[in-house]
């Protein structure tokens, strides 16, 4: 079995701290990139939660860290699905970065 290499990347990181609501500094940018991929065969999206998102959630269990990310795919899914018809690789996994990166990753797999 071959990983999938052949992707483009797209990521924004502007999520204020904790939150999960799909922030607008976001929406054009992402607008270009759904309409660039179009002919795209599916996204992926990957939530990404920082080590500051961590210390505001009450219990701090991976599970709570788990659903901050899960929130944001299902936010930036919401968006792109209001937008393309294109297929979305539903995964919930998460990357904690240590550098300042709330948000989210899009891979559009071709």
């Amino acid at each position: 079995f071959e990983p999938k290499t052949n992707f483009n990347f797209f990521k924004c990181y502007a999520f204020a701290l904790g939150q999960s609501s799909f922030p607008h500094t976001c929406e054009e940018s992402l607008n270009e990139f759904i309409k660039a991929n179009a002919t795209a065969k599916r996204f992926e999206i990957i939530g990404v939660i920082d080590i500051e998102d961590a210390k505001t959630i009450s219990n701090k269990s991976d599970a709570n860290q788990a659903l901050l990310a899960k929130n944001r795919i299902i936010a930036t899914r919401n968006f792109i699905k209001a937008r393309s018809k294109l297929p979305i690789s539903d995964h919930h996994y998460y990357i904690k970065s240590e550098l300042p990166t709330r948000g989210f990753a899009i891979r559009a797999y071709f």
